[in-house]
């Protein structure tokens, strides 16, 4: 995605209208899964599948301890590269879908690139009109960030009522059928004796 828009910035697109060109133009495709697992001891590996994750930490990094490996994880989302703290909020993310990196990372990229079309403002009355759309720009891109952080804590509040139903089920589910299984063998073991006696 970071290469994309670099290659982008150097056709001379504006950044401010970067995104809907993008998203009008199919420019960019993602990659169908989203979910990125990386290593934070040899800060190499790449993938989207968590099993290879597990095979490179035990026999690339050898980390034998199982419980261990998993806080060597590393999850970030393939198309915007934003890092999340757990694969479940790289779940959450990618569940949202949309993603498209802050404009603190895009100007960073047209910085890097250096290059951009800017239209110089020809008179006092343009000057005056590119100011205006400017402000009311960064009035939309803050309302659009306040509106995201709202809805990501309430995403998130559901995401974590759902794990704690979900572990509930699991723990009911795991002594109902510990319950059961002890019956299966003991109920077994009868006819075994029988079977000797």
């Amino acid at each position: 995605m970071e290469e994309a828009i670099s290659h982008l910035a150097k056709f001379g697109i504006d950044r401010v209208e970067l995104h809907q060109k993008v998203k009008n133009c199919n420019l960019i495709k993602l990659p169908t899964n989203l979910k990125g697992f990386s290593c934070d001891i040899c800060k190499m590996l790449d993938t989207n599948n968590e099993k290879e994750f597990n095979i490179h930490v035990k026999e690339e990094c050898k980390v034998m301890a199982k419980e261990e490996r998993a806080q060597h994880l590393v999850s970030f989302c393939r198309g915007c590269h934003a890092r999340f703290r757990c694969k479940f909020e790289l779940q959450q993310h990618v569940w949202v879908g949309g993603c498209w990196p802050s404009m603190m990372v895009v100007n960073r990229l047209y910085d890097m690139s250096g290059r951009e079309v800017v239209d110089k403002p020809r008179d006092k009355a343009d000057k005056e009109k590119m100011e205006s759309l400017q402000t009311m720009l960064k009035e939309k891109n803050l309302k659009l960030e306040k509106i995201k952080s709202e809805n990501r804590k309430q995403r998130e509040a559901y995401w974590a009522e759902f794990v704690n139903k979900t572990k509930v089920l699991q723990t009911n589910e795991d002594r109902k059928c510990g319950e059961l299984q002890k019956e299966i063998d003991k109920i077994t073991s009868e006819i075994d004796n029988k079977k000797r006696g």
